[in-house]
């Protein structure tokens, strides 16, 4: 979760896109994790799909690429919710920065689907 709260430093000599890989976000057990703190965590992820930066819009900076990946097993038990907060973000992907992929066969813990992960991550990054 903390991961979607970073922002790379604002400095002229910081001239890399940024991409960030979100795996097996804990959207339902977000609340637990965070202190009960999950809207700081969801509204940090929502800030970077609409390409905005922490503090406020960054100008003609591209916006950072997300990818979010999630196991299909995953899903079973807490797939209102999750479909909820994909459903949210997809909403706010108007500068097309956002990619959700579903992993068929991949639970939680990506139990025998390990290699999905480079898979996907690698055809998203060409």
């Amino acid at each position: 979760m903390y991961a979607g709260t970073i922002r790379p430093p604002s400095s002229p000599h910081f001239d890399r896109k940024t991409r960030y890989v979100l795996i097996s976000y804990p959207v339902a057990a977000s609340p637990f994790l965070s202190l009960w703190n999950t809207g700081f965590y969801y509204r940090a992820v929502e800030a970077l799909v609409q390409g905005w930066g922490w503090e406020g819009y960054q100008g003609d900076e591209p916006p950072a690429e997300v990818l979010t990946m999630t196991g299909e097993k995953e899903m079973e038990g807490i797939g209102a919710v999750c479909w909820t907060w994909m459903g949210i973000l997809k909403s706010k992907d108007r500068r097309h920065n956002l990619r959700m992929e579903i992993v068929e066969g991949a639970d939680h813990v990506w139990s025998g689907c390990h290699h999905r992960i480079g898979e996907i991550t690698n055809h998203w990054l060409e």
